[in-house]
């Protein structure tokens, strides 16, 4: 029952981490079956769903990561953002393998937002922005600006991005802070001007 979903959801969640490993491939595949038949009720919930699959993902156990993997393939499909949803397999496959960090920054940066974006698009990319900002790249943190500026532009509701406040804001301004490249600095600050618009804590 779709209704019923975000009451079992939260139970789910915390067997995702459960101590013992087939008790969370159990419920990783329960996700899976669910995500294609509740895409709307499962789509809302990617903000709390994504950080948990994702250590699913980089367990040290191969069943684990499997079906993690699938679990999160799946549950990022219910994702209605034509500009995000191609690009859901290479930043799934990121969260796996965090050396193809760059061409997934790339593609976000090649991607030219006309969608409204919202809640569950933003929670598949914002860890990848949040890492890419504390690397010690200045070119990773410049692309990591300019995609957070050239999304911030397209979210309406600054519930959207709210939960994700805490991931891209004070790495921005850690950037702001420390880096001596000027031109990233630069960028950063206009992302971060557009971020705070977003969140409806600046004004244009």
């Amino acid at each position: 029952n779709k209704y019923s979903f975000r009451i079992f959801f939260p139970t789910l969640n915390e067997l995702f981490n459960n101590d013992d490993w087939k008790i969370r491939v159990g419920a990783l595949n329960f996700m899976s079956h669910i995500a294609t038949r509740m895409p709307l009720q499962v789509s809302s919930m990617l903000p709390i769903l994504i950080p948990s699959v994702t250590e699913c993902i980089i367990s040290t156990k191969k069943e684990v990561k499997i079906a993690g993997i699938d679990a999160m393939l799946k549950s990022c499909s219910t994702i209605n953002n034509e500009d995000i949803a191609p690009r859901v397999t290479k930043l799934v496959k990121v969260i796996e393998t965090p050396d193809d960090a760059t061409e997934a920054l790339d593609a976000l940066l090649e991607t030219v937002f006309v969608q409204t974006v919202d809640a569950s698009a933003l929670a598949l990319i914002a860890p990848l922005l949040n890492k890419a900002l504390r690397s010690r790249s200045s070119v990773m943190k410049r692309k990591a600006s300019r995609v957070i500026d050239n999304f911030s532009r397209l979210v309406r509701n600054p519930y959207d991005v709210a939960p994700f406040r805490n991931v891209l804001l004070p790495a921005l301004e850690k950037v702001i802070d420390e880096i001596s490249d000027m031109e990233v600095c630069e960028v950063a600050q206009n992302a971060r001007l557009s971020l705070l618009k977003a969140m409806g804590e600046a004004k244009d």
